[in-house]
């Protein structure tokens, strides 16, 4: 695998189409919210700068706890700065994470990099911390203080959480 970024959709659009970088397929990826992970799949000629700027539009229904079959229409948006290359079966495969958007374009409340990227805004806008450490767990607590020490002689974790002290 390798890891590759881009600025912008464009950017991306360019290196899709560019033949040097002998990019066959394009699998854009989502989670639910159990965490499991869904491939869609592209071949470059349905790749679009159009399609990688608006999403490609996909029945949410079939995704466990993702949508009811009334309401299930929805895009994947790409995130152009997410993308790996790997190869399978002799075909080179661009993999790009991907966010659920509503069929209006809003962020759809069940998806967990829209959870992430929300909870990363609130807890910077509200001066809660300067860092956010993700690791991979559906659930996520947000500490008023965390000290630790790890050396050669020490290792100590001291994690303070307002629920269970007063804090001042």
């Amino acid at each position: 695998m390798k890891s590759v970024s881009f600025s912008n959709n464009a950017e991306l659009y360019e290196y899709i189409k560019d033949k040097k970088n002998d990019v066959e397929i394009v699998a854009c990826i989502i989670t639910n919210l159990l965490g499991t992970y869904f491939k869609c799949f592209f071949y470059v000629k349905e790749i679009t700068l159009n399609k990688l700027e608006s999403g490609f539009s996909f029945d949410a229904s079939s995704i466990k706890l993702c949508s009811d079959t009334e309401v299930s229409d929805f895009f994947i948006k790409v995130d152009h700065s997410t993308c790996y290359l790997e190869e399978c079966d002799g075909k080179n495969i661009l993999n790009i994470m991907c966010d659920i958007k509503r069929y209006n374009g809003f962020d759809y409340y069940k998806c967990p990099r829209t959870i992430l990227k929300k909870t990363c805004e609130f807890v910077k806008n509200e001066g809660i911390a300067d860092k956010v450490c993700i690791g991979n767990e559906l659930e996520f607590f947000i500490f008023d203080k965390v000290n630790y020490s790890l050396d050669e002689y020490n290792t100590y974790l001291k994690v303070y959480d307002r629920d269970h002290f007063p804090v001042k």
